[in-house]
């Protein structure tokens, strides 16, 4: 037996080809008129009928032609219409918007202005106040630090206005011994010691000042020449009362010293 596997399907003999050639083949055209209702060229349609009808379908071509030329020459004029009233919308809002800019600008401007002036204000004013508490602890300074020569310049003023009064009055140098001896008038005993130049004076108002002094029992007036020109001293069995205007003078000016030195320490 043949191991060889046959196939089931079998392929037929070649079978011999034959070559057929065409042939080209003429067909005589004969113009036709164009038919409208069977769409076709009639036969009996003449040469004119054929013009005639191909004029018609120039003319209503020509007529479509004209009515799309007057379509595009309206459609180009509204164009040109619409395109002017984009620009005057365009310039209308590059206008307003140019406007705007500027009237935020000037406001922007005006405020900056504004506000630089207020700033310019406030630094003066405060430059100023500056200037003025420097001036205000100058003169402070400058005050504290004349403040004694000033009492001293007072008290040489008042010191000689004093003496120029009890110099030209009498009554001035009466009513400071008065005033000295009331307060000493509870005194049984009075000794009353006056520069010599008022002697006389205090003398001959000796019973004024006995008016004064009620509970004193003996009240003598003495010279003293170690007192000062406008000196004064009462003694009674207490001590003695310095009353002369020099030792006035000298206290008025210890308590003005201590009153200036408490005020500045109450400003410090």
């Amino acid at each position: 037996m043949s191991r060889l596997i046959k196939s089931t399907y079998t392929r037929p003999p070649k079978a011999e080809g034959k070559t057929i050639r065409l042939r080209e083949v003429k067909v005589p055209i004969k113009e036709k008129a164009f038919n409208p209702i069977d769409n076709s060229l009639s036969d009996d349609m003449t040469d004119t009928e054929v013009h005639d009808d191909e004029h018609q379908v120039l003319e209503r071509e020509k007529q479509d032609l004209m009515r799309r030329e007057e379509e595009l020459i309206n459609a180009k004029a509204e164009w040109e219409v619409y395109r002017k009233q984009q620009e005057e919308s365009f310039e209308e809002t590059k206008r307003i918007q140019l406007s705007q800019a500027e009237d935020e600008g000037f406001t922007k401007g005006y405020e900056a202005g504004i506000s630089e002036g207020q700033q310019s204000i406030q630094k003066d004013v405060q430059e100023a106040k500056h200037i003025v508490q420097l001036a205000k602890q100058d003169y402070e300074q400058k005050l504290e630090e004349a403040s004694g020569e000033i009492l001293e310049l007072a008290m040489k003023v008042a010191e000689k206005i004093v003496s120029q009064t009890l110099e030209t009055t009498s009554s001035a140098w009466v009513s400071l011994v008065k005033e000295a001896v009331t307060e000493v008038r509870e005194q049984e005993e009075v000794k009353l010691y006056v520069a010599p130049a008022w002697y006389e004076t205090t003398l001959s108002h000796k019973k004024e000042l006995e008016g004064i002094a009620l509970h004193t029992r003996e009240l003598l007036i003495f010279p003293d020449d170690s007192l000062s020109t406008n000196g004064c001293v009462i003694e009674t069995s207490f001590g003695q009362l310095e009353a002369s205007v020099d030792s006035q003078l000298k206290e008025i000016k210890r308590l003005l010293s201590e009153s200036l030195k408490k005020g500045d320490q109450h400003e410090h």
